[in-house]
Parts: structure tokens; C-alpha cells; sequence
């Protein structure tokens, strides 16, 4: 079963939930990417462009890195042993579309972006 034929990708760009391509980001899209086992949910902040490297099978330009605003869950561990307390914090990012916390720059050269929400 392909995802044509289920209806969920629409190549109209005034529908929401479909693929997208990097060059094809605007300002305000909410998107959603994966990041290693996990997803991030952000908001583009500015629009991408390209860069001066190049890809070095198809030598087509690569985009700079994008600006994007995400929610981050930042929390703090103790643990004190033959009396010396190591603290370290650890940084989560949360997969919602609300409460954006933090700007990120985020590589999107060759990954698979989907489309949730457009601005205008």
C-alpha cells in the first residue's frame, strides 16, 4: 500500500500533511523531522537557502542550515558518592506544537520533512 493511494499526501500546496522538499519551506510552516529514534516538531523561522557547498554526487547545491523554533525539556541529575556530588543536565527535545521554548539551527539537506501546518 503506497501513501498515494491512501490519500494521505496531496501534492496541492495549499493542503497540509505531505511530504516536502527542503527549497520548498517557507516562513511559519510547522514541520516535523526525525532526529535518530525520536521526532522534533518545528516552526521555521527563516526561509532556507542555499549555500556554497555543493553535493558531491548530484552537484547540486546544499541549503544552509535552517532556523527553527522547538520545545526543549532541559533536566538536571544529582548523585553524590564517597561525598562528591556530580550534577549534569541533559537536554530533551519534546515533540509538541505548543509552548516553543528555544531556536535551533537544524540541517534539513536530505531528510524527510513533513508538512503539518502552513501559516498562510
Amino acid at each position: 500500500m503506497d501513501l498515494l493511494s491512501t490519500g494521505l499526501i496531496n501534492f496541492h500546496f495549499k493542503n497540509y500533511n505531505m511530504l516536502i522538499e527542503v527549497e520548498n519551506l517557507e516562513i511559519g510552516d510547522e514541520i516535523l523531522v526525525g532526529a535518530n529514534s525520536q521526532m522534533k516538531y518545528l516552526k521555521v523561522l527563516r526561509k532556507p537557502a542555499t549555500g556554497k557547498k555543493i553535493h558531491w554526487r548530484t552537484k547540486q547545491p546544499l541549503y544552509k542550515t535552517v532556523l527553527c523554533s522547538t520545545h526543549k525539556h532541559e533536566m538536571s541529575y544529582t548523585n553524590t558518592y564517597n561525598n562528591h556530588t556530580r550534577t549534569w543536565t541533559r537536554n530533551e527535545f519534546v515533540c509538541k506544537a505548543e509552548d516553543h521554548n528555544t531556536n535551533i539551527y537544524q540541517n534539513l539537506n536530505d531528510r524527510v520533512i513533513w508538512l503539518i501546518k502552513r501559516e498562510n
